[in-house]
């Protein structure tokens, strides 16, 4: 049976893919975020050690993260119950993700990631190649700000050919509160939503769902008193699991040592440890 720690994440995952401005914006951000907390702690390295809903270590899912030159470096090298993977991030003086080097069996991805003058995220370029060089995919996205810096318009070029816009509208604090494609000059209804706390946290991202006929989450966010994101809930319609939930630790220095995974009937099926070493 395929593990449920393993298919939850591949789910979040999949979940997320589709949402331009949570998955491109937010999740730079917070990968920024990420290394610029392994370096102010003087992370030197990070294992993942997965436990079944029981509490047995599983020996076939395995993470090992490594900050290396200086912090311009985040290995990655991860084994689960589908593939051995190898991700390399590499960052410029300013601590922003520039490239992305995802390999795997007889795959590679590459993401490129240019700034503008004032740090805001201008585009990301992935490209996609097979080990034999029979395909190369590539798919770009090129974002647009208004005058106040807020997300206006992103494009997305694949190919570097055929090309989709898509727009967003903005709330009085300049917060994305949704995000629609238009084709022809005419505006489609949004495909997804956006909410917020009083503090501008964002804690929902929904889609309207043509079965219920209503607008229902994909992503719900909880914080804490530091701002830590302590569960997130992914949904997927028509899924098997429904949903899935997880719940993060978080030690005095702000670095995650937790994640437990549930399912939709708060089941827990499955959690990770994060074991830190220090320069």
């Amino acid at each position: 049976m395929k593990n449920l720690l393993v298919f939850s994440f591949i789910l979040f995952a999949t979940v997320a893919r589709t949402q331009f401005y949570y998955n491109d914006i937010i999740g730079t951000q917070e990968l920024n975020q990420r290394m610029k907390d392994y370096v102010t702690n003087r992370v030197a390295s990070i294992t993942a050690t997965g436990f079944d809903a029981y509490g047995m270590k599983n020996t076939s899912f395995y993470e090992l993260y490594e900050v290396k030159e200086n912090g311009r470096l985040l290995q990655i090298s991860s084994l689960d119950e589908i593939n051995r993977k190898n991700t390399l991030f590499r960052f410029d003086n300013n601590g922003n993700v520039v490239t992305q080097t995802d390999s795997t069996i007889g795959i590679k991805d590459v993401i490129e990631y240019k700034y503008d003058n004032n740090g805001r995220l201008r585009s990301i370029l992935n490209t996609t190649t097979d080990t034999e060089n029979e395909f190369n995919q590539t798919e770009e996205h090129v974002w647009i700000y208004t005058a106040n810096g807020a997300p206006e318009k992103m494009w997305k070029i694949m190919n570097g050919k055929d090309s989709l816009l898509y727009q967003f509208t903005l709330d009085a604090g300049n917060n994305v509160i949704d995000e629609y494609q238009v084709k022809n000059k005419f505006k489609y209804d949004p495909l997804y939503y956006y909410y917020y706390d009083a503090t501008r946290r964002l804690t929902d991202v929904a889609r309207y769902n043509k079965i219920v006929k209503k607008i229902l989450p994909d992503l719900m966010f909880e914080y804490d008193e530091q701002n830590h994101v302590i569960q997130k809930i992914a949904t997927v319609s028509g899924a098997q699991v429904g949903y899935v939930i997880f719940r993060f630790g978080f030690n005095e220095k702000g670095l995650k040592t937790k994640e437990v995974l549930f399912n939709k009937l708060k089941q827990k099926t499955g959690s990770i440890e994060y074991q830190y070493t220090f320069n």
